[in-house]
């Protein structure tokens, strides 16, 4: 049998849905069929039912993904602990480190991780800046950039560095808690038609605008855009006070703010933060720093 094809299959059979699989493996959805129709000959049984929607496992899809969840479940732990042997053995580690990052929910932590990281390692300097997403993009084009935080899609990934996603989002609406949508567990883009929308970015050279309003009009929706913004900060400042609503990943930072509140929307696309490293630049000191941000958060 062969390792990939039933890593896919494991894979697949969390989520039960090929496309979702395919952006999560960044494989192709042919890719992923073909080797499960593989896996289906060699074992000479179906292993999901088809339906319009999902996968639906069979009962002998149940048993194989019993017997690969000891191996694969704990797959990064395996990683982990010989990546963290490896870097335990770099004595001494210098140099310095450049680490950018855009605003989201996760990266609110980023500061004081920097300051424990450089009390554990004082020989090795870091300098961190924020930037805009376009910025950074470009930063890590330049190779400019050691470790970079970012929000991205499957079609901004950046392939020259090596990287983990660290969650998946979608994008949301943004309203105040008084809001009459404030209180729905979905909302189609049909239904803010009318609504006075605040955009993060401007129309004709963001990144984060063409990614949520580009949805938008491709779904139907004219927004009523009253005022754009670079900072997401103030994006979310305006509609707390009522100036009107926003498009948003529900990985902005917005917990700070009691008066608003994230509501899913319907068919929303995938979004992704993700932690990025340059291997060719001080490479060792990077992912020392990568592997303990990760293990501080429990990602690995």
């Amino acid at each position: 049998m062969n390792y990939n094809k039933l890593k896919y299959f494991y894979e697949i059979s969390k989520v039960q849905n090929l496309s979702r699989a395919a952006e999560l493996l960044y494989v192709s959805q042919p890719s992923l069929s073909k080797a499960i129709s593989d896996l289906e000959k060699e074992f000479g049984t179906p292993l999901f039912i088809r339906t319009n929607r999902n996968l639906v496992l069979t009962q002998a899809g149940i048993v194989l993904q019993k017997q690969l969840e000891p191996v694969f479940a704990n797959e990064q732990n395996i990683y982990a602990a010989v990546r963290a042997a490896s870097l335990s053995s770099q004595e001494n580690l210098t140099g310095q480190l450049t680490v950018d990052f855009m605003c989201f929910e996760e990266a609110l932590g980023l500061h004081s991780f920097i300051h424990q990281f450089q009390q554990a390692h004082p020989a090795i300097e870091v300098h961190a800046f924020r930037s805009q997403k376009k910025d950074l993009i470009k930063k890590m084009t330049d190779h400019a950039v050691d470790v970079g935080f970012m929000i991205f899609s499957i079609d901004d990934f950046h392939s020259d560095y090596e990287y983990k996603v660290l969650r998946e989002h979608h994008l949301s609406l943004i309203v105040r808690n008084d809001h009459p949508l404030a209180g729905r567990n979905f909302v189609d883009i049909s239904e803010v038609r009318n609504e006075p929308m605040i955009a993060h970015g401007h129309k004709k050279n963001s990144d984060e605008y063409a990614y949520s309003f580009g949805w938008a009009i491709r779904n139907g929706l004219h927004p009523n855009i009253v005022a754009e913004y670079d900072y997401v900060e103030t994006v979310l400042l305006q509609v707390s006070y009522g100036a009107g609503i926003t498009l948003l990943s529900d990985a902005a930072p917005f917990s700070g703010f009691s008066n608003l509140v994230n509501v899913p929307l319907n068919n929303a696309p995938i979004i992704y933060t993700g932690i990025f490293w340059n291997p060719n630049g001080n490479s060792a000191a990077a992912k020392l720093f990568v592997h303990e941000y990760l293990m501080r958060n429990s990602i690995l």
